[in-house]
């Protein structure tokens, strides 16, 4: 939606961003960047552009699997390689290590200096042309690189010293099954930095999740399983249960195993402490699917600051509770189903699902059905501190009541366009969105059932969704714009002072909780610090 189909920064959402999109499908501008540059950024985002990082949404290797995918859309006429041509090049220059640290201006330079030396005479558009068919051969090398921006901040690429330690490590690597064990090793990591537990036990799962193996974790967090090798044509997984909770590894190839790749499964000890709890964004979809209702679609992105996994540990109860409005019917899940995952209580339902540390680690999709003639108000109950709330309305039909919600413009969900409103308030735990709705009601095919009969569908919904509630909440957390500020544009220094100062009283108080005070502080002196420095310039 927003870099386009082509990656020419034209997609559909580019224009309701305050900074230009960049046109990563342009050859010439993706040459002024390195590899590693670009998968840093998938990796960690960029949130002073609006670009989301997906560190905690992608495996490594997914991640460099979307940069071939990027890559490969400026290089519809690159010439592939042949292996020959490739041998007349170190060997540094034919793996993905040796190459990503450098943009593509500073292969140019080197590789004409190499073929130079080999008495070879070529124009530049031919020494592009070896720049770019390198580097689509060694993002087609797949796996192996994924340790290359392990340990590198998100503001530098690595320098060409860094990527030939990584390129040893990965000889190191390749050699050290030398020992005569025949077999796949991996270690167990405690994700908040503690100790690994005694007496866990890592289990390698079959791509279909059938359980082929166990293995005992020692006292180094380090397991082994001799003798067992994926097939060439699939890829096992590891599990290990800590605390009640499992946790999963990446997908374990052939080719991995070739490559003597460890396996490393993370883990986070579990608590039932859920002050580290936030609802990142909460979604609604409002579709007419008969006279007389209409249908919600919510979905519920949460993310853990914390160390530690939120869960129901030993005990089993459940930490997640989602009260319904008042008359929802029809309640109905996108996976998992009632007395399994989630248990009914009162006016809504627990979940039992854990949240991991990370943003954005756990995301609820669910819909019910209200009742709807010429108007509808209805509430939606929240549980945690939540940063976005964003409403989704057929086009025309149907008008949002109240000055509660901002229109943030039109969204295309697959051949239906829906207007998007954003909540403009401070939202803690125990509050409430009041959605106060009004028009003829529009029949239409439901979006549930549509959603349920389509995967793609439901994907590319999910997808929008995220992307721009994403996109509005890091502007409002991360431009430094506070949750609950006015709908003017920009404001002066004295009324943001009065805000910090009425901010201030109602906490000393009791009126607010200290989370809250906390995080409006923090947006409020943001604020004025943007309104010093715009009153300078």
């Amino acid at each position: 939606p927003c870099h386009g189909v082509t990656g020419l920064g034209d997609g559909e959402q580019a224009i309701n961003l305050p900074s230009e999109v960049p046109a990563i499908g342009d050859r010439d501008y993706a040459r002024e960047h390195s590899l590693a540059e670009w998968f840093l950024m998938i990796s960690n985002g960029n949130l002073d552009n609006f670009m989301p990082p997906f560190a905690q949404s992608y495996t490594a290797q997914e991640r460099w699997d979307v940069l071939g995918y990027v890559i490969d859309l400026g290089l519809k006429d690159a010439t592939v390689l042949e292996p020959e041509f490739l041998e007349s090049f170190p060997d540094e220059y034919q793996t993905l290590e040796g190459v990503a640290g450098f943009t593509g201006a500073q292969l140019f330079d080197e590789f004409g200096s190499v073929l130079e030396s080999n008495g070879e005479t070529l124009t530049d558009d031919q020494i592009w042309t070896v720049v770019d068919g390198l580097q689509s051969a060694a993002l087609g090398l797949g796996s192996g690189s994924v340790e290359l921006a392990a340990d590198v901040s998100p503001e530098e690429a690595p320098t060409q010293d860094e990527a030939d330690e990584v390129a040893a490590s990965a000889d190191e690597t390749a050699t050290k099954a030398d020992d005569g064990f025949t077999g796949i090793r991996g270690a167990v990591r405690n994700g908040g930095g503690g100790a690994v537990p005694d007496g866990l036990e890592v289990v390698a799962n079959d791509s279909e999740g059938q359980v082929i193996a166990t293995a005992p974790v020692d006292s180094q967090g380090r397991f082994e399983f001799p003798d067992l090798i994926p097939a060439e044509d699939s890829s096992l997984f590891f599990t290990v249960d800590v605390q009640g909770l499992t946790f999963f590894s990446d997908f374990y190839s052939y080719e991995l195993y070739t490559e003597g790749q460890d396996v490393t499964l993370e883990f986070y000890e579990t608590t039932r402490d859920t002050s580290t709890v936030d609802i990142e964004i909460v979604n609604i979809v409002v579709d007419f699917p008969s006279e007389g209702e209409m249908q919600v679609v919510q979905q519920v992105v949460m993310s853990n600051s914390g160390t530690l996994a939120v869960g129901p540990g030993e005990s089993g109860d459940p930490l997640l509770y989602y009260g319904l409005p008042e008359g929802a019917t029809n309640l109905i899940f996108s996976t998992g189903t009632v007395g399994e995952r989630y248990f009914l209580e009162g006016n809504g339902f627990w979940d039992i699902r854990a949240v991991t540390p990370g943003d954005s680690t756990y995301s609820l999709l669910f819909s019910y059905n209200l009742p709807y003639t010429r108007e509808a108000s209805f509430d939606v109950p929240l549980s945690f501190p939540t940063f976005s709330f964003a409403l989704y309305i057929p086009q025309n039909d149907i008008k949002v009541e109240g000055d509660a919600f901002t229109r943030h413009g039109e969204q295309f969900i697959q051949t239906q366009i829906f207007e998007a409103y954003f909540f403009s308030g401070a939202l803690d735990s125990g509050d409430q969105v009041t959605i106060q709705l009004s028009g003829i009601h529009p029949l239409d095919s439901s979006l549930w059932n549509r959603l349920s009969q389509d995967s793609s569908f439901l994907t590319g919904l999910v997808a929008l969704l995220v992307a721009v509630s994403l996109g509005y909440y890091f502007y409002n957390r991360y431009e430094n714009r506070p949750v609950a500020a006015t709908k003017s544009k920009s404001r002066s220094r004295k009324v943001i002072l009065n805000d910090i100062v009425d901010l201030d009283e109602a906490h000393e108080a009791g009126d607010i909780s200290d989370r809250y005070f906390r995080r409006q502080r923090a947006a409020l002196k943001a604020e004025l610090r943007l309104s010093v420095e715009s009153k300078k310039k």
